[in-house]
């Protein structure tokens, strides 16, 4: 959850840490009921219909897209709700199972914010107002700049102000549901003991590391096999939607001869962006270069920041000149381009999320080319769009539906990926039978290193260390064997851990427990961080049931079906 300026870096580093540890859910789970019960004693849902049938198109509002408790969700609120969902970010292209995922987060935010909403549970504007005057990233000198924040949010995020505060306002009510949670959520000291002496107990491993390069196998394929992966994994060889666009173009470097910089505009960049100029003397305290040391890069910056500007300027000028009369009559793009004395391109076709052929073009061009619609006058031809080089102006001009690609066209690719296939597979076949080979013999009674060495296999043991503390010497292998035996027992042995470049196998030698000082000093941090933790399951499960509690249409699969 986004809350401006907090900051608390023990709570992040356990989070890096240890994140791992709190996956177990299925206690919280049992308790979100009980707490979602409590909730929804107050919401009165006897009076609330629960079908979950859509209405027919005759009945429902065209634009809403669905229903919650008892009131319609327009398409303005739900595509809100899912802009913030995805922490205003654009919309990109996404698979499906991900498309599905925030569609339903973007449900369970509203059913979360309409629940707020009736317990009269919700962020004040003045609360709103202070978390922003908090945020360290729109202050100049410890001071909140106004023209700081502004500049960041719409250059950065390319939002409004309007916008980003309704975004502020809703992250921090559902934080005030989230507090709600926390005030009464507690976890049992003998779970906490339990995740403590997974932090702080101490081991000893012996482990082998099983590498692709040592245990090569071969993984010749035949054209028939090879056909064969092709037709098992036919999305691997899809070709995206791609368009191809006419575009003019206004080049930044022809507006920079005219532009001019005054002292004073400098002077308020060199003050309000003071750590563009520290300096980087590592000897010496950071320290503020003076102006008439940069005064050139400022110029140099601030001038081809203006020249950008001025070419979208003449770009949405000749943008205007392509705008649909009344009567619905409007030039054609070259028309118009031939109007103005601008040239027109034709880009080659490139993908949504691919780089335009011949162009050092910004992700915006990209966006801008998949929203035109050609059987849409008023859609036809793009906003100006600026590039690192230039300023744009786009119109429709073919569009190539995804595919898949015929096996004759991905022959050769598909030759190479079933041998690399092939080669994966045998490997793990190989480093499987290996395990059990080791483990059969640890059962008989050898030890792991004679067990290993039956194997031709090397043997490397660690010095003690306890996941908290971490590896002295610190090798490749830190991490996965960290990972990989923290929650395991003297005598156990690991499942296969993947390496960069194959897999690990580990043997817990000896497992002491932790020091009492550093489990008491471990203790409140974690106690917090599994708290939050585990009220961010309960509110997602909380979501879900409001979801199915509140009377919840979903007019997608509906209109889907229609269609």
């Amino acid at each position: 959850m986004f809350i401006p300026g907090h900051k608390d870096e023990g709570i992040r580093v356990l989070i890096t840490k240890f994140n791992r540890m709190v996956r177990n859910k299925w206690v919280w789970t049992c308790f979100a009921l009980f707490v979602s019960f409590v909730f929804l004693w107050s919401f009165n849902f006897d009076d609330v219909g629960c079908s979950g049938a859509g209405p027919s198109s005759g009945d429902r509002d065209p634009g809403a897209q669905g229903m919650l408790f008892e009131k319609t969700v327009t398409r303005d609120e739900f595509m809100t709700a899912k802009f913030f969902a995805m922490g205003l970010r654009e919309s990109i292209p996404l698979a499906d199972k991900a498309k599905e995922r925030l569609h339903s987060r973007t449900w369970q935010r509203l059913a979360a914010l309409r629940a707020a909403e009736q317990m009269e549970i919700r962020a004040s504007s003045d609360e709103v107002a202070e978390a922003i005057r908090r945020d360290s990233n729109f202050q100049v000198n410890g001071a909140f700049s106004r023209e700081r924040y502004r500049a960041a949010i719409e250059s950065q995020l390319r939002v409004n102000l309007q916008t980003f505060e309704a975004y502020v306002l809703q992250e921090l009510t559902i934080q005030k549901l989230v507090g709600m949670l926390d005030s009464i959520f507690l976890t049992p000291p003998i779970e906490l003991q339990r995740r403590l002496g997974n932090l702080t107990d101490t081991f000893t491993v012996e482990y082998v590391p099983l590498t692709s390069d040592a245990h090569k196998t071969e993984g010749a394929v035949t054209p028939a096999e090879a056909e064969t992966f092709y037709n098992d994994n036919k999305k691997l060889f899809m070709e995206p939607d791609k368009v191809s666009v006419l575009y003019v173009s206004f080049p930044i470097t022809n507006y920079l001869a005219a532009v001019q910089i005054p002292e004073s505009e400098m002077k308020d960049y060199y003050e309000e962006n003071d750590e563009e100029f520290l300096s980087e003397d590592t000897n010496a305290p950071a320290a503020r270069l003076p102006f008439e040391e940069v005064t050139n890069a400022i110029a140099v910056k601030l001038r081809d920041r203006m020249a950008a500007l001025q070419a979208k300027d003449d770009a949405a000028k000749f943008m205007q000149t392509l705008v649909p009369s009344r009567g619905g009559l409007a030039p054609r793009f070259d028309e118009a381009a031939a109007m103005t004395n601008l040239a027109v391109s034709t880009s080659e076709f490139f993908a949504a999320t691919g780089k335009v052929p011949g162009l050092d073009a910004s992700r915006e061009f990209n966006k801008a080319a998949f929203d035109l619609d050609p059987a849409d006058p008023a859609r036809s031809f793009s906003d100006p769009v600026l590039g690192k080089d230039a300023a744009y102006v786009l119109a429709a001009r073919e569009k190539q539906p995804s595919r898949i690609l015929d096996f004759t066209e991905v022959k050769d690719r598909a030759m190479e990926l079933a041998r690399l296939d092939a080669q994966e597979k045998a490997f793990l076949a190989k480093c499987r039978d290996i395990r059990r080979s080791i483990n059969k013999d640890i059962q008989g009674g050898k030890s792991f290193a004679q067990a290993a060495s039956a194997q031709g296999l090397n043997v490397s043991t660690t010095e003690p260390f306890s996941v908290y503390g971490g590896l002295t010497n610190e090798t490749a292998y830190s991490e996965p064997l960290i990972s990989g035996v923290m929650y395991m027992s003297k005598g156990e042995l690991t499942d296969l851990l993947p390496l960069t470049n194959g897999l690990l196998l580990a043997y817990i030698n000896d497992r002491q427990s932790g020091d009492p000082a550093t489990m008491l000093l471990l203790r409140p941090q974690l106690q917090s961080l599994v708290d939050r933790y585990n009220v961010a399951v309960l509110l997602h499960d909380w979501e879900s049931y409001l979801l199915t509690q509140g009377g919840f249409k979903d007019y997608a699969p509906v209109r889907a079906e229609e269609e």
